[in-house]
């Protein structure tokens, strides 16, 4: 029942902190959207690395870690992995749409002239 409590209370306390603080004062919906997708995957890294410090370092004896904790950090792997992708694709493409609508950067339907 600890664990339980601990493992989701880290996840829940990170996400709402990290949206708090990654919010600006000015307060757009771009920015919101940015920063509720930096707390998605703050709060995923930071629960990752909650779950693997607490199977690797507070197992009893030297035996092998049981299935079903095998399998819940494989899954939990291939999903922070998952999330680390789409947020940094997800940034790349949000910037890239920023410079395109900036004047005097190259959008679409210029030839390849330097600026």
């Amino acid at each position: 029942m600890p664990f339980s409590i601990v493992v989701a209370s880290t996840g829940i306390v990170s996400f709402f902190g990290l949206f708090y603080i990654s919010q600006s004062a000015e307060g757009g919906q771009q920015d919101r959207d940015e920063a509720l997708r930096f707390a998605i995957a703050g709060a995923v890294v930071i629960e990752y690395l909650v779950l693997v410090g607490i199977v690797a370092f507070f197992k009893e004896g030297a035996e092998q870690l049981p299935v079903i904790t095998q399998t819940l950090i494989s899954n939990f792997t291939a999903i922070v992995g998952v999330v680390i992708a789409f947020y940094f694709g997800s940034s790349a493409y949000v910037q890239g749409k920023r410079s395109e609508s900036k004047p005097g950067t190259r959008g679409e339907g210029e030839d390849n002239k330097p600026l």
